[in-house]
């Protein structure tokens, strides 16, 4: 004789309902999980070893810009006529960099590379990103990047000047 499963029955029947609550658990932001939602991100502890202040006049044959331990790489096309693109860190903001002209917009994203030798407190768990912030170091946008992780750089795509920071 066949005994009625009731245990596993309940079980399914919790299961099923709770997939079909209306509340909405889906991404935070366009193809990310809510795990890397801004709230969840803090801007990385990087002691300052040195201040820079640096620029160059980049056209639309592009050019690279390096800040101490980082470089900004603007590709051929990302600029339609030459600008004096500067670049400040230091202070106490660690790695974060102050570029301008403020607002600048490129054609063609541009290729961040900043150096997080110096920075603590990130690991598998927590990858570092490159990250918009406002002047108070506020995150406001998630920039693409990667962690290059044996020459200690994240590698980020940005497309608009103002500064960037890492955050994990």
């Amino acid at each position: 004789m066949r005994r009625p499963h009731t245990f596993l029955n309940t079980i399914l029947g919790v299961v099923i309902a709770a997939g079909c609550s209306s509340e909405s658990t889906g991404p935070t932001e366009p193809g990310m999980s809510p795990a890397f939602g801004l709230a969840n991100l803090t801007i990385a502890r990087c002691p300052s070893p040195s201040q820079a202040n640096v620029s160059a006049k980049i056209g639309s044959a592009g050019g690279t810009l390096v800040i101490g331990s980082h470089s900004l790489v603007i590709p051929p096309g990302a600029l339609s006529k030459d600008v004096v693109v500067t670049a400040k860190t230091g202070g106490s903001a660690g790695n974060a960099i102050e570029f301008g002209p403020a607002g600048l917009r490129f054609n063609t994203y541009a290729r961040l590379n900043v150096s997080v030798a110096n920075c603590t407190g990130w690991g598998l768990l927590r990858l570092p990103m490159i990250v918009f912030t406002d002047d108070l170091l506020k995150i406001l946008e998630l920039e693409p990047s990667v962690l290059d992780n044996r020459n200690k750089i994240v590698v980020g795509w940005i497309w608009h000047f103002s500064r960037y920071a890492v955050a994990y």
